[in-house]
């Protein structure tokens, strides 16, 4: 899950999913690809994502994870791109 807020810090929405037991970095990347999604369906131009795990910013930066982190890694710069368009 995650919060959406804007440039002022003030709350827009929360979010959450329910993922069972998996590992941590795979739960930051849906959080990360969620938060994306509702950004997207509300429009908004750009984004800022923060994340206090230096393998999910690897992962997404450089697009190195195994094969199930590198199909949402694939799915959130997806969503990048369509983002400011």
């Amino acid at each position: 899950g995650g919060v959406l807020r804007d440039w002022n810090e003030r709350w827009i929405l929360g979010y959450n999913r329910y993922l069972g037991f998996c590992p941590a970095i795979e739960v930051e990347l849906w959080g990360i690809m969620d938060g994306l999604t509702l950004l997207l369906e509300q429009s908004y131009d750009s984004v800022i994502i923060q994340t206090d795990r230096m393998e999910t910013f690897l992962a997404i930066q450089y697009q190195a994870c195994n094969d199930l982190d590198s199909t949402l890694v694939k799915r959130i710069h997806q969503i990048l791109s369509r983002i400011g368009h």
